[in-house]
């Protein structure tokens, strides 16, 4: 199932020139930081950092993203780190 990030009313936003509450962190945002930083895996402090953002808003665009399974993540030493996730076309066998 593909979460809408739109339904997470609590993700760092800007207003736009009518007045419309625009998020700042989407998911493909969050995406690009895996592209930006060194190494396979993130923390909310590298989006964070990457995005000038609260390491709030990148934890719960992060969870979206888990949920989503467009990432993965486990916990080591009292941290969360994430990865994004490969998708793979596999072979049809029955066409």
């Amino acid at each position: 199932m593909y979460h809408n990030w739109i339904q997470h009313p609590t993700l760092d936003r800007e207003r736009g020139g009518s007045g419309e509450s625009i998020p700042t962190v989407t998911p493909d945002r969050v995406l690009s930081v895996f592209d930006a930083v060194e190494g396979s895996v993130i923390t909310s402090d590298d989006v964070a950092t990457e995005l000038g953002c609260t390491t709030e808003a990148a934890r719960r665009t992060l969870e979206v993203l888990h949920e989503d399974a467009r990432s993965s993540r486990r916990r080591t030493v009292g941290r969360l780190i994430d990865w994004r996730v490969a998708w793979r076309t596999l072979p049809n066998y029955w066409s």
